[in-house]
């Protein structure tokens, strides 16, 4: 009767940490996508770790409250849309040529990214409109 009692009392201690930590991280997650809404504009740039800032002058991201992007980052210059995700430290972007970022550094209104784009390893620096 008493392991009973104590393995009822551990299991709902259990139950309680774990949804703790369920509402904990779902949280952190959704301020993170609210800290990342809004349109954020290339204030420097590395590809291969030359500086391309002058050649890719007008680049931006934008992701809206509804899990959208914007982007004119590509290769070919043309603008994307689609559906993104945040996981831990990496934004994906789902479009007809998905792309991954790190996210190298993020404070509120500045972000570092970096991706590998066909042989191209490009660092970004964002600044938040």
């Amino acid at each position: 009767m008493m392991k009973a009692l104590y393995m009822m009392k551990t299991t709902k201690a259990f139950l309680i940490v774990v949804s703790f930590l369920c509402m904990y991280g779902c949280k952190s997650e959704s301020a993170k996508l609210q800290k990342l809404e809004g349109r954020w504009l290339l204030r420097d740039a590395e590809d291969n770790e030359t500086n391309v800032k002058d050649r890719m002058e007008g680049i931006f991201f934008e992701y809206d409250k509804n899990g959208n992007f914007t982007t004119n980052f590509s290769l070919a210059g043309d603008t994307t849309t689609g559906p993104f995700s945040l996981k831990s430290d990496k934004i994906l972007l789902q479009s007809a040529e998905p792309m991954t970022f790190s996210v190298d550094e993020w404070q509120d209104s500045t972000l570092q990214i970096s991706t590998t784009l066909r042989g191209h390893d490009f660092k970004l620096w964002l600044q938040k409109q």
